[in-house]
């Protein structure tokens, strides 16, 4: 709707996962080169932690595209609130595995064993599977963790190569922490923070030259009120200067300001808590 009176390409704030809208601070690079060391070094599992918002999800979809291509298949759970039935279920389908009826009454054990067949066939080809779960700090079974946990209990050198990656809130970290066995198979645990007031001054410039602006539509007192008022979470960065664009192209602004900036966040605050 305002692109064009900001002559702008695109959107610059909406969730779109295209890779030149990525902004690599120090903290999500700093996560990515744990990830990447994790699989490469075959460590078995790691964990992504942040709070919602800070951009885990974006910094899996960077590591998947700059995964070799002996990194496959790349097998990713979006929603974690199953049973551990359900879960190892997909995995298997995501696999190609047998999902007959009568591999279904298997049960649990015989799932994750079928799971570890075809994984071990994997690793016969030159390949080297990973298992991604999103938003895992959802999983309420308990049994989801123990039989990720029989998985990876299946991990010999030389014999089946995988790995599983579980993003989520910090909350993740003590889910794991009480089950000793599984956190003893964590080898890295990688956390994303907020970014900071300079780093979300460069990233609202990143975001705005990829979507094509050719002069500087948020002037410094706007990146300062940004920083403010979002704590330098990305997403509610994103929220409040993509409305701070709809509004001032409504205005006829020429800039931004902070004062746009702190309309705006008035705004949507009135308007959640009403």
């Amino acid at each position: 709707m305002y692109t064009q009176y900001w002559q702008l390409n695109r959107v610059p704030f909406a969730n779109d996962p295209a890779s030149e809208f990525f902004y690599g601070s120090e903290t999500h690079h700093a996560a990515i080169l744990k990830l990447r060391y994790a699989l490469e070094q075959q460590l078995g599992a790691a964990l992504l932690l942040g709070a919602t918002g800070c951009g885990k999800t974006c910094v899996i979809d960077r590591l998947a595209d700059e995964l070799p291509e002996r990194f496959s298949p790349i097998v990713r759970l979006v929603f974690p609130l199953l049973t551990a039935e359900e879960l190892l279920n997909y995995v298997a389908a995501e696999l190609e595995i047998d999902a007959s009826p009568a591999a279904a009454d298997a049960g649990l054990d015989g799932t994750v064993r079928r799971i570890a067949d075809r994984l071990a066939r994997n690793t016969q080809e030159g390949r080297h599977a990973v298992i991604v779960i999103d938003e895992a700090h959802l999983i309420e079974d308990r049994r989801t963790f123990t039989a990720l946990h029989l998985l990876l209990n299946f991990v010999q050198p030389a014999q089946m190569e995988f790995s599983l990656l579980m993003s989520g809130d910090l909350v993740l970290a003590r889910q794991v922490e009480r089950m000793p066995q599984l956190d003893e198979r964590i080898g890295v645990k990688g956390l994303i923070k907020p970014l900071s007031k300079e780093d979300t001054a460069l990233y609202v410039e990143h975001r705005m030259a990829a979507a094509g602006a050719k002069q500087r539509i948020f002037n410094e007192e706007a990146l300062v009120a940004l920083f403010e008022h979002s704590g330098g979470v990305p997403r509610r960065i994103n929220r409040l200067a993509d409305l701070a664009l709809l509004v001032g192209y409504a205005d006829s602004l020429q800039s931004i300001g902070a004062d746009d900036i702190d309309a705006v966040t008035d705004e949507f605050v009135g308007v959640s808590a009403a």
